[in-house]
């Protein structure tokens, strides 16, 4: 037997991976990479670690006075908390709440529901997670840059809020004082709160827990929607995020913790980069978006007679029926 014929049987071309086939996964390496840009990430790391010591330091000599801030801020905020609540003598100031804010509150959820309910009853799959991964991805691309410049995030928001604090105060002395009850409750208090440092007192830690925005508006389920779609089989509404929860920045971080959050919000942002180089590497093979499918319709209608031709010329009609029969003498 010959070396070619031994490998005609150990190695047959049916086997082997299509030229298709490969120039797709070629082209999908170099999609991934190309969302990617690891030079960029690379350069951009390395920029980072040879900072990370100096910002460290830097945020445990800024950290006792943001933390005297924020502490300075809740005996206040706690004042008038009080304040308001004994603004509204022979009214009820929930019910003010209930009557005036939480119905367009409550409206707010709703749409936003129905929104993200078309658009995954509505995407195509991998246009569905190509949008997963983008949003995933800019929301830990802000959150690492928040981090990264947590002290001077936390400073501007206290400067915020104490504008705020400031407007209130102003507010309960006028005609349309009500309008601190939205000002206090769903903006402020939870602006404050969101801050909170990990080393307080345990009843600074609760403080506005049973009055939080939620509690305020029970909110009840949302009306039908007048264009109801039925999500994918094994799809339900509301699924839990694979992706690990983190605390929203910025917030009066433990010193000692500030690198370990910084490393953290790192390996985040590489995941999710990973994850959008997947996602739009499998999304550009086959688009499967609205445009991208009415742009295939248009093509394929046109193309429609050739493919139809092409096919039908490799079915020749058999014309054994004209043939003599063969001659069984001359078979061999």
């Amino acid at each position: 037997m010959s070396q070619h014929e031994h490998d005609d049987k150990t190695t047959p071309a049916e086997k082997c991976e299509t030229a298709d086939s490969m120039l797709k996964r070629i082209t999908q390496q170099i999609n991934e990479f190309d969302v990617k840009k690891l030079g960029e990430l690379k350069k951009e790391l390395e920029t980072f670690t040879k900072a990370q010591d100096d910002l460290v330091k830097d945020y445990e000599k800024q950290y006792p006075t943001l933390r005297s801030k924020w502490c300075d801020q809740q005996a206040r905020i706690q004042t008038l908390y009080a304040q308001i609540k004994c603004a509204f003598p022979g009214q009820d100031w929930k019910k003010i709440v209930e009557e005036c804010i939480c119905p367009p509150r409550h409206d707010l959820i709703c749409l936003e529901k129905k929104i993200a309910r078309r658009k995954k009853c509505c995407y195509g799959k991998l246009q569905k997670e190509l949008d997963a991964a983008t949003t995933h991805f800019t929301e830990t691309k802000a959150r690492l840059d928040t981090l990264k410049a947590n002290a001077a995030e936390i400073d501007k928001k206290l400067k915020a809020d104490e504008t705020l604090y400031g407007e209130i105060q102003t507010l309960l002395g006028q005609p349309d004082k009500a309008v601190a009850l939205y000002k206090f409750w769903f903006v402020l208090l939870p602006a404050h709160r969101s801050l909170i440092p990990g080393d307080v007192a345990e009843d600074c830690k609760t403080f506005g827990d049973a009055e939080d925005p939620d509690t305020l508006c029970k909110n009840g389920p949302c009306p039908p929607d007048d264009g109801p779609c039925v999500p994918r089989e094994g799809e339900t509404e509301g699924e839990p995020a694979s992706h690990p929860r983190r605390r929203a920045v910025p917030w009066l971080i433990a010193p000692k913790k500030y690198r370990d959050e910084l490393d953290c919000a790192w390996k985040d942002y590489l995941d999710a980069k990973d994850e959008l180089g997947k996602a739009d590497s499998a999304f550009k093979n086959a688009p499967d978006d609205i445009p991208s499918l009415v742009a295939k319709l248009d093509a394929d209608k046109k193309s429609l007679e050739e493919t139809i031709r092409k096919c039908l010329e490799t079915k020749k009609p058999d014309d054994t029926c004209c043939k003599p029969p063969a001659d069984p003498k001359c078979e061999d």
